[in-house]
């Protein structure tokens, strides 16, 4: 601000006596009104966190492992109604996973598949939730319904062959890996 007040000082002694008079004596004034408008301008910024911003704010944070930051941030956009509700269920489910919230993970993942029109992932998380808790003919239902949602889902078919496994399933798991290397992305 003393920089600011400098220039603003600078420019009054290019004015005549009687003009930098009735400059100096409003210039409290004209500097707090300039400063109140910052203020207001930082305040509605700072208020304007949106939908979006929590979202793609969560997203890092699992990126990060910081899924107690993500499950705050999602819980906020979900309640700002971000646009894509199901992904945010999901990706809240998944930071769930992550913390061992399980009961909570499977709410967030049924939530996501009653909300977005493709439900592989959110049948693929439950297939996770229930290998963690070693319900593994579960686990295996829920990757099926992951399949059947989306025929061409690598990740089902690359974690359903390992509940096939445990689960004594020994060809079904072979058939799932066959699946997975012909589907499995570039990147992966």
């Amino acid at each position: 601000m003393i920089h600011c007040k400098n220039k603003v000082i600078q420019a009054s002694t290019r004015l005549g006596p009687h003009l930098r008079a009735e400059f100096n004596k409003n210039m409290p004034a004209r500097f707090l009104s300039a400063l109140t408008l910052v203020l207001i301008c930082a305040s509605l910024s700072l208020a304007q966190t949106t939908a979006s911003d929590y979202y793609s704010r969560a997203i890092s944070k699992i990126a990060t492992q910081d899924f107690d930051g993500a499950i705050s941030d999602l819980t906020k956009a979900i309640a700002l109604n971000y646009p894509s509700l199901g992904d945010a269920y999901l990706a809240r489910g998944v930071a769930k996973t992550r913390k061992m919230d399980l009961n909570g993970a499977w709410d967030d993942a049924t939530e996501s598949i009653r909300l977005l029109d493709n439900a592989a992932a959110g049948y693929s998380l439950r297939g996770e939730i229930e290998y963690s808790r070693n319900e593994l003919d579960d686990a295996i239902m829920e990757f099926s319904k992951a399949i059947k949602a989306d025929p061409k889902n690598f990740r089902s078919y690359r974690e359903r062959p390992i509940a096939r496994k445990e689960n004594s399933d020994l060809d079904g798991a072979i058939t799932d890996l066959t699946q997975a290397i012909e589907l499995m992305p570039s990147h992966e």
